[in-house]
C-alpha cells in the first residue's frame, strides 16, 4: 500500500513540475510580448522596459545556473557545437553592432561626414568587440559551470553507489 502512494506522489510531483515549467514559459513569452510591444508598438525607449529585461535575464540565468548545478548538460562540448557557438558569437555581435550603428546614425547622423566617417565606424566596431567579448565570457562561464556540475553529479553517483 505504501509503495502505491509513493508512485502516485511521484506522478503528482512530475505533473506539478511540468505545469510549473509551462507556466514559466508562458510568463517569459508574455514578458517578450510586453517588451516588443513597448519598444515597437508604443515606441518607448529601452529604459521603459528595464523591468522586463531584468526579469527575463534573471529567469535565464536561474535556469542555466540551476541546471548546471544539478548536472544537466548546458553546453555541448563537441567540435561542431564549438563552431556553432563561435558563429553565434559573431552573428549576435554583428546584429547588435548594426542595430547600434543604425540607432547612432538616426540620433547623430548630421554630425558625421558620411558612412565612412571614422567616428561613426568606431561605434559599431567597439560595440561588436564588446559584445563578442561578453558573449565569449558568458559561454566560457557556462562551460565551466557545466563541467563543475558534471563532476558534482558524477561524484554524487559514485557516493550513492558506494553506500
Amino acid at each position: 500500500m505504501r509503495q502505491h502512494e509513493s508512485q502516485t506522489d511521484e506522478r503528482t510531483i512530475a505533473l506539478t513540475r511540468k505545469v510549473r515549467g509551462e507556466a514559466y514559459l508562458v510568463v517569459m513569452a508574455l514578458l517578450l510580448v510586453s517588451l516588443f510591444w513597448k519598444t515597437y508598438g508604443l515606441g518607448l525607449p529601452v529604459t521603459a522596459c528595464v523591468t522586463e529585461l531584468v526579469v527575463l535575464a534573471a529567469g535565464v540565468v536561474y535556469l542555466v545556473a540551476r541546471g548546471a548545478w544539478l548536472g544537466n548538460r548546458v553546453v555541448d562540448g563537441t567540435r561542431a557545437a564549438r563552431r556553432l557557438r563561435i558563429f553565434a558569437v559573431v552573428a549576435i555581435s554583428a546584429v547588435v553592432a548594426v542595430a547600434n550603428a543604425i540607432r547612432n546614425w538616426n540620433a547623430y547622423g548630421e554630425k558625421y561626414t558620411g558612412l565612412l566617417d571614422g567616428h561613426f565606424l568606431a561605434v559599431p566596431g567597439v560595440t561588436f568587440l564588446v559584445c563578442a567579448a561578453l558573449l565569449s565570457l558568458a559561454f566560457f562561464v557556462l562551460g565551466r559551470a557545466d563541467r563543475a556540475g558534471q563532476k558534482r553529479l558524477e561524484k554524487q553517483i559514485q557516493d550513492d553507489e558506494e553506500t
